[in-house]
């Protein structure tokens, strides 16, 4: 999801984002050659500064806050199903603080982003200088949790032996 910040004043000073989902296309190989994940990562990260830099995120926040909400139930059930039937799994990072917090005088030592989806959901927190991963899948799902994990730790060996 695409966050944006949403003034603390309106609905009655609630704080929160308001966020609209795209769809990124990820790169697995590139004229026929594969990737390291490393390579993805950076070509993932292209995509996603391009699609920020667009009008699109505004475009579906308007759609998803104006329109969607004057069409009948049956028709947004069927284009939230038609949506996600498409995808594979959605991910989403979330910037946290960069210095320790506290919550009523305790240090908060780890935060993680746990958030149930009906198709796999890969989210990313950073807190305190740590990045925290997290996976939800289910069923068959597991299976390409499972894959996305191993993608991830080799990741980060190939990242580890290039820093040296």
């Amino acid at each position: 999801p695409f966050a944006a910040p949403r003034s603390a004043t309106s609905r009655g000073g609630m704080l929160r984002n308001l966020w609209s989902m795209a769809s990124v296309k990820l790169p697995v190989t590139t004229n026929g050659g594969d990737l390291s994940g490393v390579e993805r990562i950076r070509l993932v990260a292209k995509e996603t500064a391009a699609l920020k830099a667009s009008w699109q995120p505004a475009m579906l926040l308007f759609m998803s806050n104006y329109v969607l909400n004057a069409l009948p139930g049956f028709v947004t059930r069927q284009i939230a199903h038609d949506s996600f039937s498409r995808h594979s799994f959605v991910i989403t990072n979330v910037p946290g603080p960069e210095q320790k917090m506290h919550l009523a005088g305790s240090a908060i030592d780890e935060c993680h982003l746990l958030f149930p989806n009906i198709i796999p959901q890969l989210s990313f927190l950073s807190y305190n200088g740590t990045v925290y991963a997290s996976i939800i899948a289910a069923g068959k799902a597991s299976e390409l949790a499972a894959a996305i994990e191993r993608e991830v730790l080799a990741m980060e060996l190939d990242v580890a032996g290039n820093s040296t």
